[in-house]
C-alpha cells in the first residue's frame, strides 16, 4: 500500500484557515505549516518524492509506523487526529 499526501494552497482560502502543510520540503524530518506555524514532525520512514499530485509529497511505506505528528493546540478545535 502506498499513500501519497500532498496539498496545494489557494491564496484566497486563507480566511479561517489555521494551518496548511504543503509537503514541499523535499528532505528532513519537519513538515512546515505555512499559515500558523504548527509544523509537523515526521516519524518513521516515509520517503520524500517529487511526483506527488501537486508537487512534492511524502510516500508512506504502508506499515502503519510512519506518520506526521502535529502537537495539540486549542486552535485546531478538534479531537486528536493523525495524518497517515
Amino acid at each position: 500500500v502506498t499513500l501519497f499526501i500532498s496539498s496545494t494552497f489557494v491564496e484566497g482560502a486563507r480566511l479561517g484557515l489555521v494551518a496548511a502543510w504543503l509537503f514541499e520540503e523535499s528532505n528532513g524530518k519537519i513538515v512546515k505549516d505555512i499559515v500558523g506555524g504548527y509544523d509537523g514532525e515526521i516519524k518513521g520512514a516515509p520517503k520524500w518524492v517529487a511526483n506527488g499530485k501537486f508537487g512534492r509529497a511524502l510516500q508512506f511505506p504502508g506499515k502503519g509506523d510512519s506518520y506526521v505528528r502535529i502537537d495539540h493546540n486549542d486552535v485546531f478545535n478538534s479531537d486528536p487526529y493523525t495524518f497517515m
